[in-house]
């Protein structure tokens, strides 16, 4: 049992506290698609000031912000929680592909050692037309607490 607060606001008991309880999620992942085109990032860099690049730099940030985030934002709703893999497929300069979601495509098996299957990507990536506009793919995860199966050609394993 915890203490909650009253959410009216501007009455008389509005800073009392009432006992109610909490729910925690017991096991659950969270998926984020991200898709990066430098060349939709003119707004966004005028507003910043720079040159309408992105550079090599800012790519290396984001990547670590993907991998580490979760893991370093703990909360009491959040404890335990720990990223897993980062799964980034770079396409080559000029490629005009654009990629489906890979949201419903990656399947997470619940073991002592978390499995994380690719197959569907790999299949994905995997398909000519595709395997052609593909520059480089990264597969960072966690070897200590996931394991991961079913790798896309040419990935490269790197520890989270």
């Amino acid at each position: 049992m915890s203490p909650f607060r009253n959410s009216a606001e501007g009455k008389e008991d509005s800073a009392m506290t009432t006992l109610g309880s909490q729910s925690k999620l017991r096991e659950g992942h969270y998926v984020h698609g991200i898709s990066v085109n430098p060349k939709n990032l003119e707004t966004l860099t005028e507003l910043s000031g720079t040159d309408n690049y992105l550079s090599d730099g800012d790519i290396e940030k984001l990547k670590l912000g993907l991998r580490r985030g979760a893991t370093y934002y703990d909360s009491s709703a959040k404890a335990g929680t720990d990223n897993e893999l980062l799964l980034w497929v770079e396409l080559k300069e000029g490629s005009k592909m654009v990629l489906p979601s890979f949201t419903e495509l990656i399947k997470v098996q619940d073991t002592d050692k978390r499995k994380i299957d690719l197959e569907k990507i790999k299949n994905l990536l995997g398909q000519d037309h595709v395997k052609s506009e593909i520059e480089k793919i990264e597969v960072y995860y966690n070897k200590i607490i996931s394991s991961v199966s079913n790798l896309p050609e040419g990935a490269i394993e790197i520890d989270l």
